[in-house]
């Protein structure tokens, strides 16, 4: 898995997540995900793969994450041998069509990036 390192004003995204001076809420889209033994992959609008287990989806939610379902989610950076989502949460309605338009232009834009 590769992560794609963004700089602002000389300081990684990736720095200011570790050094939990921020808090950025992710969009992403679930890969993959084992119902019977509670856990998956959800991918971001920028190709990167994270890890989950049912431990960090909030539980109202946890019978909504299924397959190509559009998710909000936190980098857990406490973990350092691996790309690894906390705090999963699927949005509800008006936040869902927020979220969905957002991870189409994220995607757009990385893939733009990368041509």
């Amino acid at each position: 898995m590769k992560t794609r390192d963004i700089r602002v004003k000389d300081i990684s995204i990736k720095e200011l997540i570790n050094s939990k001076k921020i808090s950025y809420e992710h969009v992403g889209k679930i890969l993959w995900w084992d119902d019977r033994d509670g856990f998956g992959i959800v991918k971001d609008a920028y190709g990167n793969e994270y890890y989950f287990d049912s431990s960090v989806v909030q539980p109202k939610n946890i019978k909504q994450i299924k397959r190509n379902a559009i998710i909000t989610f936190e980098i857990n950076s406490s973990i350092k041998d691996c790309l690894c989502a906390n705090q999963i949460r699927v949005p509800q309605a008006a936040e869902r069509k927020k979220a969905e338009s957002r991870f189409v232009k994220e995607n757009t834009k990385a893939s733009a990036q990368r041509n």
